[in-house]
């Protein structure tokens, strides 16, 4: 599948119900002059085509493409990379295991959402050392203030549900 293709399919289907990455920002970055794309834009792009991925009736979700995309993102923070798409791919990551039911897993990932992102610095943004840069425009701080609330609103929905599940 195109990248083109995967990231339409992403804005038609899944971005209304959850809007964590800025449609204007993402096609600047995937469609620069730039040699090629970054890693983290790269994982977000994967975990897009994740969530596209249709699992047929019967077959497990913990596909092949799953896999992957989860080794990928343990190499990634293995080599101590921390960055708003990075989270926001884990976001879609998370959202894929939790809608497929793919438990402890599914548990495990949305607490590390949280972890990740209170290290990037998005929980409290006064006087604390950030790993991400400063917002430079409106856009960039209104996606992360969609990003944390996404995470926010996964960890109570889990642990709201997740307590019944047990």
């Amino acid at each position: 599948m195109e990248i083109q293709t995967i990231v339409g399919t992403y804005f038609f289907s899944v971005a209304p119900w959850i809007s964590v990455i800025s449609r204007k920002r993402i096609y600047e970055e995937l469609f620069s002059d730039l040699v090629g794309l970054a890693s983290d834009v790269a994982f977000l792009v994967l975990c897009m085509k994740l969530l596209a991925d249709n699992v047929s009736s019967g077959q497990t979700p913990r596909t092949k493409l799953w896999t992957k995309t989860k080794n990928r993102f343990l190499s990634l923070l293995s080599s101590g990379f921390a960055s708003i798409r990075l989270l926001q791919a884990r976001i879609l990551f998370c959202l894929y295991e939790t809608g497929h039911a793919i438990y402890p897993e599914a548990y495990i990932s949305i607490g590390h959402l949280g972890r990740l992102g209170q290290a990037i610095g998005l929980h409290d943004t006064a006087g604390i050392p950030q790993l991400a840069l400063e917002p430079a425009t409106w856009d960039e701080m209104e996606e992360r203030r969609r990003v944390w609330w996404a995470v926010w609103i996964l960890d109570r929905y889990f642990f709201a549900t997740y307590l019944n599940l047990k």
